[in-house]
């Protein structure tokens, strides 16, 4: 396959979007909203992961920088950094 829109982020290697419903608990909305992008250039790779929780108007932000077996993991949340993770 080709990467998406090489000419415009030819880093970009993948896009993702996820859209969850429990109809127990939101019977009008969808529970949670997530989406995904991943860059790859020079060997090193970065993911980003948005998400959006509807109910608790929740919203976090994953990026992670990794190059092989080595990487590191930065979580945000609505007002503050929730987690730092890495392994080499």
């Amino acid at each position: 396959t080709s990467r998406p829109l090489p000419n415009w982020l030819p880093s970009l290697q993948s896009l993702q979007g996820t859209v969850g419903y429990h109809y127990e608990q939101m019977k009008r909305a969808p529970t949670f909203v997530e989406g995904g992008a991943k860059f790859r250039k020079g060997g090193m790779e970065l993911d980003i992961v948005p998400s959006y929780e509807v109910k608790s108007k929740r919203t976090t932000v994953m990026l992670q920088l990794s190059r092989g077996a080595i990487y590191g993991m930065l979580k945000f949340g609505n007002t503050a950094l929730e987690s730092i993770r890495g392994c080499y």
